[in-house]
């Protein structure tokens, strides 16, 4: 069996989409069962995790991978 390779992103991230999109933590984790470890940074989701996070939430994918060069819509709202 192969090993899934987490994605180390912002867990900041992930709580603002997971905000954003209404939902708190308890509500989130029905789904999400490793979500408060995710926003924590004590464990990072998979490529297909943050795809289902992504669906659930509302957003675009690309949300959890910003570039250096961010556009300033993104910057005035997902935070620092």
């Amino acid at each position: 069996m192969m090993a899934v390779e987490q994605i180390p992103i912002t867990p900041r991230l992930i709580e603002w989409a997971r905000k954003n999109a209404g939902y708190s933590l308890q509500e989130a984790a029905k789904s999400f069962s490793k979500i408060e470890l995710w926003e924590t940074g004590d464990a990072f989701p998979t490529y297909g995790q943050l795809e289902q996070l992504a669906d659930k939430f509302k957003v675009r994918i690309a949300v959890f991978f910003p570039r250096a060069t961010e556009s300033s819509t993104y910057r005035r709202n997902v935070p620092n």
